[in-house]
């Protein structure tokens, strides 16, 4: 009988979402569904199954392909639906105007750097005008929907027409919102001008960022869709094949615009020059950064940050990629640091580097260390300056610093464990090093800490902590488990309780051999992952490859054959 036949409970060998939650492979039924926190934003990444870092994404719009709701506006003009549209389906519409001052309409407020777009194509007019109203200038593209060329455009940070099929094409139009009073929708001649007439428009979308992504229908809410506030992430870093659980702790990603280098955020000094939307970025979108420099002094990128804590670790890091030219080596630093090197590829590779703030005010910046520099060229994206130690999955920004919350999962109240005999298994890869005690695998009676058994990842060591019947009995006096650890180690740890006993074995030797008297004075029915239930301690990034319970105390062969590293179950 193999280990997976004899578990009650089996995470996350072969990990299913379902209706948005994590799924236990054994038993695939609400019984093997925990409960998922993590704040209510969607400052979360992951690694996906492509190798790309994928986002929350969300549709702002209401009534997204609903033109006829009283949420549009239709000025000097009326809608009709039912029509022909470009994914084949017959939710086109209709938009015809009456006079030369006719539009639809849509009032949204919204701040930062957000992409409007549509599908149209032309109808008894020849063109569209999509405009924002901004507050102190307004945004605008004007398209010829005969062949799909822009006619003009003012106000924007970027535009894209892509070329739909049978006539449609979706036209983005990305701006720094401020005070938005409303987007505009307008049939135009081919040569810019407001008419009177018709165009075919189907699925609006408004989301932050400098790129429009697939289609989100919404209707009386916003609507999300990717890594949501509450879904479990599912992380392929490194090419992995199997995903792992990635939990971490409370981070916030103190640079504002992460994305748009080309902004005034960020300054620039005379030989270097950026220009957003060049190519695709490590998400697989277009929004891709390139640095352009002519050569010179010291050619550079940077930002002033302020607030920072005197003695506190920070951490920056960015994605760098070659652009095809031949690269060479630039460096990136905080003032009064050394800071790193390093020399693009033709892979996407993420630079990191920490320093400990030694002033509340240090300039970041990325650079040629030359005063005489030669040209150059690369991609670049995804900026990130968080505080601590290590850096911690992308946290996106579009004008403002974002914050994801610590997360953990847990399963309450289950019948999967025994009182008595009972063995919990967990594999893991290391996450952060610091002084952090996090639980990475927990069982207890709720959140009292009367019975508790816990499997505490702490610096560079892992150990056990316990309480029966509200005595300390385990900690990391008398049962550390592995110790000198480093970030990324393989990590199998299994613990086997009895009335009288608890035996631990970590990468397939026996570490702890526990026979005095303690008894648990309540079931312990409740499950964690990542954060013990009612604690206040962080996750710090580990990546959970697979965690096992057993209604039964395995024996000492087993816990070695379980924990033993590179051992298949």
């Amino acid at each position: 009988m193999s280990f997976y036949e004899k578990a009650s409970l089996i995470l996350p060998v072969s990990p299913a979402y379902k209706d948005g939650a994590l799924q236990s492979y054994k038993p695939f039924t609400s019984e093997g569904t925990f409960t998922f926190l993590r704040g209510s934003n969607l400052s979360a990444t992951r690694i996906n199954k492509a190798g790309l870092v994928e986002k929350g994404r969300e549709n702002l719009f209401l009534y997204s392909n609903q033109f006829s709701n009283s949420a549009w506006s239709k000025v000097n003009s009326s809608v009709a639906g039912g029509k022909s549209g470009y994914d084949e389906s017959n939710d086109a519409w209709l938009l015809t105007s009456s006079s030369a001052g006719g539009r639809l309409q849509l009032n949204r407020s919204e701040d930062g750097i957000n992409t409007t777009s549509a599908y149209f194509k032309k109808g008894s007019a020849d063109g569209v005008w999509l405009r924002v109203d901004l507050q102190n200038t307004d945004a605008s593209v004007y398209v010829n929907l005969i062949n799909g060329s822009k006619i003009n455009s003012s106000g924007e940070i970027a535009t894209r027409i892509a070329d739909a099929g049978n006539g449609w094409y979706r036209v983005e139009l990305v701006a720094d919102w401020i005070s938005v009073n409303n987007v505009r929708i307008s049939p135009i001649n081919t040569s810019g001008v407001v008419v009177a007439g018709s165009i075919f428009i189907q699925d609006a979308q408004l989301e932050k960022g400098l790129v429009a992504t697939d289609v989100i229908e919404t209707t009386n809410a916003a609507k999300t869709a990717g890594i949501l506030e509450d879904l479990p992430r599912l992380d392929y870093s490194g090419g992995a094949t199997c995903p792992s659980l990635l939990l971490e702790g409370a981070r916030t990603n103190i640079v504002a615009q992460s994305e748009y280098f080309g902004s005034g955020y960020w300054s620039k000094n005379a030989p270097l020059s950026i220009v957003d939307n060049y190519d695709q970025s490590p998400e697989g979108a277009g929004n891709g950064s390139r640095w352009v420099s002519s050569g010179g002094s010291y050619p550079q990128l940077g930002r002033t940050f302020t607030g920072l804590t005197i003695g506190e670790k920070y951490t920056a890091s960015f994605y760098v990629k070659s652009d095809g030219t031949t690269q060479i080596q630039h460096k990136s630093w905080f003032t009064g640091f050394a800071g790193v090197d390093f020399t693009p590829t033709s892979e996407w590779q993420r630079i990191n580097f920490s320093i400990t703030a030694s002033a509340t005010t240090h300039n970041f910046i990325i650079f040629n260390n030359n005063n005489n520099a030669p040209s150059s060229s690369f991609l670049l994206w995804g900026a990130q300056i968080e505080a601590g130690s290590y850096p911690t999955s992308y946290m996106p920004t579009y004008g403002a610093t974002a914050t994801r919350a610590k997360e953990a999962a847990s399963l309450v109240g289950t019948n999967l464990l025994d009182q008595d005999n009972q063995t919990l298994f967990i594999e893991y890869t290391k996450g952060g090093i610091d002084s952090n005690a996090n639980t990475i695998y927990a069982t207890s009676d709720g959140t009292s800490g009367a019975n508790r058994m816990q499997i505490v990842d702490n610096d560079d060591d892992v150990h056990l902590y316990s309480t029966a019947s509200g005595n300390n009995i385990l900690n990391n006096i008398n049962a550390t488990l592995l110790t000198n650890l480093e970030k990324g180690d393989t990590i199998k740890v299994a613990v086997a309780m009895t009335a009288s006993s608890i035996k631990a074995f970590a990468n397939g030797v026996q570490k702890l051999n526990f026979t005095n008297s303690f008894s648990w004075s309540v079931t312990m029915d409740d499950l964690y992952i990542g954060a013990r239930g009612g604690s206040t301690e962080t996750s710090k990034g580990q990546g959970v490859k697979q965690a096992l319970v057993f209604k039964t105390a395995l024996t000492d062969a087993e816990l070695a054959t379980l924990t033993t590293l590179n051992n298949v179950q």
